[in-house]
């Protein structure tokens, strides 16, 4: 048998809900969003915005580059 892709790292994608800026965290990251009740202080539009839980994005980038989109 031989693995054609392997996981190396997960990645979250987000926007903030005002200036629909795209940020991406990585899973510390989000574990301190999550502990913080999901809020983040947006550096574009410079405001607290709350990260709705249908906005973030989970995904596994693999040893070659890919992504691949949890659902």
């Amino acid at each position: 048998m031989k693995t054609l892709q392997k996981s190396v790292k997960i990645i979250y994608r987000f926007r903030c809900y005002a200036c629909k800026s795209q940020f991406e965290v990585t899973k510390e990251e989000m574990d301190k969003l999550e502990s913080n009740g999901r809020n983040f202080n947006c550096p574009v539009c410079e405001c607290e915005r709350f990260i709705y839980k249908n906005d973030i994005h989970k995904y596994s980038v693999m040893d070659n580059g890919t992504e691949i989109n949890f659902y």
